[in-house]
């Protein structure tokens, strides 16, 4: 039987450099996969002992085995994160599984052994059209940055992602046509226009800086803070995040009569089915408006 000299660590390195030229993944997809596979195969957990097991050569029935086991023994262990957390996990292992047969390192493509769990559908939070208006006019009222009044337009105005506002670069803006060159997940890339009262904010930040925040990308930290410090001054009732206001600006859309396909080029979803989640939210409107005013409820 032919032996390999790779071991597990090695060939996950392996993978991983495939996955990152292959699939044009970005930094932050690269990392949540390295983290998926050391939590399944214990990288960071391995005693000198097992360690110098680790760089034993393997045949490929011995690999088969030592995989299967660490994946079963370590798949138990997330009971207790949400479905879409192991499902996610899961679905790396069986990439990796699938690699590794495809390359001649195991006899046997077991990854349909492990199946993910089922993922309860969730209506992603999003907010009124009046609670937009709240804080449009908090904006008249109130001293907020221009660039804290930017990043909300970014979101809401154009639907980016809150990695894609962070890093939106100057040279990405045709300041002539109002629109950006915006450089999604995969480094797929797509055109949005911005509306008029939401590219007229963008202007007040025009510079010869590398990015649009300054001389480097503003930080996803700072920006959840400058969001959910202009719900709180707005006075909303519940603490707003990034990404309800890319909810909000798809779910309007929506109501607004845009059509899925342009909201999907439009959010940078690669695929129809992420943006269909979207359309549950109008009857999920509907029925709430149903059980709070219909005469049958009010007593």
């Amino acid at each position: 039987m032919k032996e390999i000299k790779k071991n597990l660590k090695d060939l996950c390195q392996s993978f991983l450099h495939f996955i990152t030229y292959s699939q044009k993944l970005s930094s932050h997809s690269l990392k949540a996969y390295k983290t998926d596979l050391q939590d399944i195969f214990e990288f960071n957990d391995l005693s000198p002992k097992q360690k110098l097991d680790f760089i034993i050569i393997q045949n490929k029935k011995k690999l088969e085995k030592q995989t299967k086991l660490l994946i079963e023994k370590n798949t138990n262990k997330q009971f207790k994160l949400a479905n879409s957390t192991r499902s996610r996990k899961l679905a790396v292992i069986r990439s990796f599984i699938k690699w590794m047969a495809n390359n001649n390192y195991i006899e046997e493509d077991f990854r349909f052994l492990f199946k993910s769990p089922k993922i309860s559908y969730r209506v992603p939070s999003f907010l009124s059209v009046d609670e937009i208006f709240t804080i449009l006019e908090m904006f008249k009222t109130d001293k907020v940055k221009a660039k804290d009044k930017a990043l909300f337009f970014l979101l809401y105005g154009a639907g980016l992602r809150i990695s894609e506002a962070c890093q939106l670069k100057t040279k990405e803006i045709n300041w002539s046509d109002s629109t950006l060159q915006i450089t999604g997940k995969g480094n797929k890339q797509r055109l949005v226009s911005l509306p008029e009262q939401a590219f007229n904010q963008i202007k007040h930040l025009k510079s010869n800086t590398p990015y649009l925040f300054g001389k480097k990308a503003l930080s996803k930290r700072k920006a959840y803070d400058i969001i959910k410090a202009i719900g709180k001054k707005a006075g909303l009732l519940k603490p707003l995040n990034p990404h309800a206001l890319r909810h909000s600006f798809a779910t309007h859309m929506l109501l607004g009569g845009s059509n899925l396909r342009t909201v999907q080029e439009l959010l940078g979803h690669k695929s129809l089915t992420a943006t269909q989640k979207y359309t549950h939210l109008d009857l999920t409107h509907l029925s709430k408006t149903l059980e709070n005013f219909h005469p049958f409820n009010i007593s």
